[in-house]
């Protein structure tokens, strides 16, 4: 039997029930999450969407292209980019979403109105689709109460090609997942339990020349192309900064160029590695150096690799080299070469990582630990170089 307090509580927290129901909100639990997927579902119902004005709009992004998949991603990217996101999450418990034609005039949406949206394009371009309720916390798990509070994001999956699309993230490519939504249980619309991919295509290549003058001084000269994930990342930041930026799509190039006053004094010791030149000393900083005795901590996807050609002075010649280095170590794949080519140097380095899954748990951290030491020493060798 209920005494008075738990009488009154209970009475509480269903007004707030009704009071979120009134305005269009979802109750803070349900009997089972089938049950939530049907109230999600219903939510961002697309019986009002302007079918023959999204049909007429599907056919202008998607001119020519038979392929479902493409014609998928393409409007993906046109929701992405054309549509204003108005939330920095999923509230499911606050109005119901406005109707998609709404939506389209007014070129801003919620997580929830953004991929109704792009599912009303999708389905006037015959392909079909569903929402996705995903979370992009630190948890891989979904609790055993059936709440909407678990979830704080919107995906749209696409069953015939078994592909995830996030629509709502600006800085993500059509066809890419921001990491934190990579290995994460997923609540499809239709009731079933989903999971995100727990890798994805991306990488990142580094050449840079740096001709060094007699004083110490040089000439650096820098290009990164970024592929897969990474790519549009990359596009962003670089329409904010210096350099001279290229590419479209899955792959995208930056190239760079500078004077620096002091690159080594010679005679002398010549670094490796120059952290603003190197994708792998950028890789490393991310890595898993450290893990509490209980809990997991993220693992990085890494596919990286740098080839720095150091052109020396005239009369500069090289001493001594640094000596190979090979290291294979569980999910740990890294080479490094030193050759000398006339008077210069070509450094030529490869770092991947793959865990199998996003997260490492403390006793893999350990594990790692010697591999990353002697990738971080052999980060620090030096070239030695004389001066006749």
């Amino acid at each position: 039997m209920l005494n008075r307090n738990s009488l009154a509580s209970w009475m509480t927290l269903a007004l707030l029930i009704c009071a979120r129901d009134a305005v269009g909100g979802l109750p803070l639990a349900f009997a089972s999450y089938p049950e939530l997927a049907a109230a999600v579902r219903q939510r961002i119902d697309l019986k009002a969407a302007p079918a023959s004005t999204l049909g007429a709009l599907a056919r202008e992004i998607t001119p020519e292209r038979a392929d479902p998949r493409t014609r998928a991603l393409a409007l993906s990217d046109w929701v992405r980019t054309r549509i204003r996101h108005l939330d920095t999450g999923l509230r499911l418990d606050g109005a119901a979403p406005r109707p998609v034609a709404e939506v389209l005039a007014r070129r801003d949406g919620t997580d929830e109105e953004i991929v109704a949206l792009l599912q009303a394009l999708l389905a006037a371009s015959g392909i079909d689709s569903m929402a996705a309720l995903a979370n992009r916390g630190d948890s891989y798990a979904l609790p055993d109460a059936p709440m909407p509070a678990a979830f704080d994001h919107m995906l749209v999956y696409l069953p015939g090609l078994d592909l995830y699309l996030d629509p709502a993230t600006e800085t993500i490519g059509a066809g890419y997942l921001p990491p934190k939504l990579l290995g994460k249980p997923v609540l499809l619309a239709s009731g079933r339990f989903g999971m995100t991919p727990v890798t994805q295509p991306q990488s990142v290549r580094a050449t840079a020349t740096v001709d060094i003058r007699r004083d110490g001084s040089g000439t650096v000269k820098l290009d990164r192309v970024y592929a897969g994930a990474l790519a549009e990342p990359a596009r962003q930041a670089a329409g904010q900064g210096a350099g001279q930026a290229a590419g479209t799509g899955d792959e995208f190039r930056v190239s760079q160029s500078a004077q620096s006053a002091h690159v080594v004094a010679l005679p002398g010791a010549l670094a490796t590695t120059f952290p603003s030149l190197s994708t792998i000393a950028n890789a490393m900083a991310g890595m898993p150096w450290e893990s509490s005795r209980s809990r997991v901590v993220a693992c990085p996807a890494v596919d990286a690799a740098d080839e720095t050609r150091y052109q020396l002075p005239n009369k500069a010649r090289v001493l001594a080299l640094p000596a190979p280095v090979s290291v294979v170590h569980g999910g740990v794949f890294y080479r490094a070469a030193y050759e000398k080519q006339g008077n210069a140097v070509l450094v030529k380095r490869r770092l991947t990582f793959r865990n199998g899954h996003p997260t490492c748990s403390p006793a893999e951290v350990r594990a790692l630990q010697p591999a990353l030491e002697r990738i971080a020493r052999d980060l620090r060798t030096r070239i030695t170089i004389a001066v006749r």
